[in-house]
């Protein structure tokens, strides 16, 4: 609930400024996102990075290389674009703390270690995109914040890195859904290329808004659960090609998604 409370309390300090007209002076950056930008600096080597441009050189955040912010608010962080920039290292277990952010895009980098626990403090996160690193470790349980209101994460993108483990039942919701349940905003889950092991998530079909569930090249067994096999068949683009399923596979099933099993 604080933390709701400042989200909305950065958020309205973009009405008032922008109610002021053109005059209005930028507003101070938070300290909190200062301090986790600079621990992801100091984490992936910044010194190193491709482009590093502004980094630790003004108070300014919002002029460093890669960082978003509303153009009358230099407090709110919206986008942090690093895609391809040679971060190396890990994600500081702070990086949270950047609580106003959408977009989070470190791609096509080297960065190692695990994902933070506590991202789903983050509530108004709509896309993770960490592919292409060499993240290890397992996918945090409560990575796509279904205890919130209406949990705003789309996008996963978490493909071609080291993550081991299962996929949470948790990252689709309780056993048993309240009668008000969140709406699960859920588009695109891709962690294909990884390590994982262990079944399906039975409550995966609860994401009704799902387009692209890609779980192919893993270590993933088991049977394809009955209650998911409607909500595959709707999926525009499915694979689960290239791990150990056990046989029957449904053939529709089969078909649509490279489900084979061993």
């Amino acid at each position: 609930m604080a933390r709701l409370m400042l989200v909305a309390a950065a958020v309205a300090v973009v009405v008032v400024v922008a109610a002021s007209g053109a005059a209005a002076q930028p507003t101070p950056p938070l300290p909190q996102f200062t301090e986790a930008l600079k621990a992801l600096y100091m984490n992936t080597h910044g010194d190193h990075w491709t482009n590093n441009d502004g980094w630790l050189k003004s108070d300014d955040y919002c002029t460093w290389h890669g960082i978003n912010c509303p153009i009358h608010n230099h407090t709110i962080i919206t986008d942090i674009m690093l895609s391809n920039n040679n971060l190396t290292g890990t994600i500081p277990a702070i990086f949270p703390e950047i609580f106003t952010l959408k977009t989070l895009d470190l791609s096509h980098n080297s960065i190692e270690g695990q994902l933070p626990a506590n991202f789903a403090e983050i509530v108004p996160l709509q896309i993770i995109n960490l592919q292409f690193n060499q993240i290890t470790g397992t996918l945090p349980a409560n990575i796509a914040n279904v205890s919130t209101n209406w949990p705003s994460l789309k996008e996963i993108n978490l493909f071609n890195n080291k993550l081991t483990g299962t996929i949470p039942e948790s990252l689709f919701g309780p056993a048993t859904l309240p009668v008000f349940h969140p709406r699960f905003n859920l588009q695109v889950f891709d962690v294909h290329n990884n390590m994982l092991t262990g079944p399906i998530p039975s409550r995966a079909s609860r994401a009704a808004l799902m387009t692209t569930f890609l779980l192919n090249d893993n270590d993933m067994s088991g049977t394809i659960p009955a209650e998911i096999d409607t909500w595959l068949l709707g999926l525009k683009y499915c694979s689960l090609d290239g791990n150990k399923w056990a046989c029957p596979v449904p053939e529709d099933v089969s078909d649509k998604c490279q489900a084979y099993c061993s």
